[in-house]
């Protein structure tokens, strides 16, 4: 099996966890102040600081705006965590339609979603694709609302030649172990303020502001010297990784593309995908088979694949309970025909031949 992604460690990797442990500094330390220093020159950006993993990072953004009430205008086509970080913040989420060939957020649909209550809005680059970073900005800056990117699945992806991680009032990213890179679990919040960097910093750390001094009401969701010296090694990589995950989504665009029955993962000329997901779209009105029967077919042929995601956000029971039955003609077409296909750096020439093969042959069989 080809599987849809791929996580490995190497021995630079392996040594620089030995070292972390056989110093007894487990905690967060120096490594973590070394991981934040080198990510946020990756990036662009003037302050980082680590944390526990993505969700949180999330959170911990979200702490510096929202309060009981307060709305964050969030896709309703993304990952579960966008929208519960705002909630665990004391927030509402208020979802708006995505565009169904990027993938991502609708500017055209956030407008008519913002009320008296709204405070930001949480601008997602999918699967490694951009969102409208020029629209999203207008609307906050004409509204005066706070831009929180979530760049999860968007390491080193530009837009416009700048990295996503150098726009906005904060990014939140993720290094969980399906990532572009990875600390197993890990998160970072890149951003141009310091205050919000200190913000976060303190929510993460009980909120204090020095050892037994509380200032602010935080929790702990530290990141580890174990996992920070993975990820210093990972960053190391992470330019080469998107690399060749670039030339891997060329092959099987070029191996698939006029493919009737398949539509080809779309991204602007001015925005650099780094392909955490090559998703492709399946025209099921000219195929006699479902999304599930097709992923079945291609596993019996040896190619992994996953849906992320088959439901939208406003679908889910907890937001349903939440915020009523809602909704949002696009997210929900493209819930029902996205499937992504392996990608990952480490697939080897014969194996993106096997892929486009299989592909080709489940769409020609299933006409």
């Amino acid at each position: 099996m080809i599987p849809v992604a791929c996580a490995r460690l190497g021995e630079e990797e392996i040594d620089a966890v030995v070292e972390v442990l056989r110093s007894g500094n487990l905690r967060q330390g120096m490594k973590c102040s070394e991981f934040e220093e080198k990510f946020k020159g990756a990036v662009g950006a003037k302050y980082a600081t680590t944390a526990a993993n993505g969700s949180v990072s999330l959170q911990a953004i979200y702490a510096n705006w929202i309060g009981p009430g307060d709305e964050v205008i969030v896709p309703a086509f993304t990952f579960f965590a966008t929208a519960a970080m705002v909630c665990h913040a004391g927030g509402k989420p208020v979802f708006c339609d995505i565009d169904p060939r990027t993938f991502t957020m609708d500017v055209n649909d956030i407008e008519d979603r913002i009320t008296r209550r709204t405070r930001a809005i949480a601008g997602v680059h999918l699967y490694g694709n951009s969102c409208d970073i020029d629209g999203i900005l207008e609307i906050a800056v004409k509204h005066g609302l706070k831009v929180v990117w979530d760049a999860a699945q968007a390491h080193l992806t530009k837009y416009r030649g700048k990295d996503v991680g150098s726009f906005g009032d904060a990014v939140s990213y993720s290094f969980y172990a399906t990532k572009n890179m990875t600390t197993g679990e890990g998160g970072m919040i890149a951003s141009d303020s310091p205050q919000i960097i200190e913000n976060c910093i303190l929510m993460k750390q009980q909120g204090q502001s020095k050892k037994y001094l509380h200032t602010f009401l935080g929790t702990n969701f530290r990141m580890t010297d174990v996992e920070a010296a993975i990820g210093i090694v990972q960053l190391g990589r992470l330019a080469g990784f998107t690399e060749k995950r670039r030339e891997n989504a060329a092959f099987l665009m070029k191996g698939l593309e006029g493919g009737d029955g398949l539509v080809m993962p779309y991204t602007e000329p001015f925005v650099e995908h780094s392909y955490h997901q090559f998703t492709v779209l399946l025209e099921l009105e000219k195929l006699k088979i479902t999304r599930d029967e097709f992923a079945a077919k291609l596993g019996e042929a040896g190619v992994g694949t996953v849906v992320a995601y088959p439901m939208p956000l406003h679908k889910q029971p907890v937001f349903e309970k939440i915020l009523g039955d809602q909704h949002f003609p696009n997210a929900e077409w493209v819930a029902k025909r996205c499937i992504s296909l392996p990608v990952h750096p480490y697939l080897s020439q014969e194996d993106l031949e096997k892929i486009t093969h299989e592909v080709k042959n489940v769409i020609e069989s299933c006409r």
